[in-house]
């Protein structure tokens, strides 16, 4: 079963949607290129590692592998996936009020795909979540976190890459989600 974004009751959510819509409102909402994704994400409430946090609570034991602000018709929301044993999740959050607004999980009726066993495999040895991994690059670099994933690697394996704005300009960090390490920056 794979449920649409677009088929999601925002109704049921009238607090959240209401919310969403007063966050949207002002010069912000007329562009739509990554300097609205820097201001939106400026005043956001609740940051991405926060909404991945709550993603993680509601996600039946799963592991957060990815995260991004999102638009859709105007209305700005973080999208996180979750993986788990079984299935891929990726839950809606709204970043003003950081309530969950709708969630779609994709249920494979074959067996699990290879490179998603190969990520949870990795993501379920790891001495350090993607959340954590984001607090830990924001410990050593100030900025915003645009959007961080767990990728695969030029060298194999896997490594979470954390999209960071710092003094307006984008930077990218890499942390090994086995060791706990940041194993490239902007310094390096």
């Amino acid at each position: 079963m794979r449920v649409r974004l677009s088929n999601i009751n925002w109704i049921r959510r009238a607090g959240a949607l209401v919310a969403v819509v007063v966050f949207m409102s002002g010069p912000a909402a007329a562009g739509n290129g990554s300097t609205e994704r820097h201001e939106i994400l400026s005043r956001a409430t609740i940051s991405l590692p926060q909404a991945m946090r709550t993603a993680e609570t509601v996600a039946d034991g799963g592991y957060v592998i990815g995260g991004e602000l999102q638009e859709k018709q105007g209305m700005f929301y973080y999208e996180i996936d979750v993986l788990n044993k079984k299935n891929k999740s990726q839950i809606y959050i709204n970043p003003a009020n950081g309530l969950v607004v709708g969630r779609n999980v994709t249920r494979s009726l074959v067996p699990f795909g290879t490179s998603n066993q190969t990520k949870f495999s990795t993501i379920s040895r790891s001495r350090i979540s993607l959340p954590d991994a984001i607090a830990l690059a924001l410990a050593r670099f100030a900025g915003i976190v645009r959007e961080a994933n767990l990728k695969e690697s030029l060298v194999g394996g896997y490594v979470y890459r954390i999209d960071v704005i710092i003094d307006g300009a984008e930077h990218e960090i890499v942390v090994d989600p086995v060791s706990g390490e940041i194993v490239d920056s902007p310094t390096k």
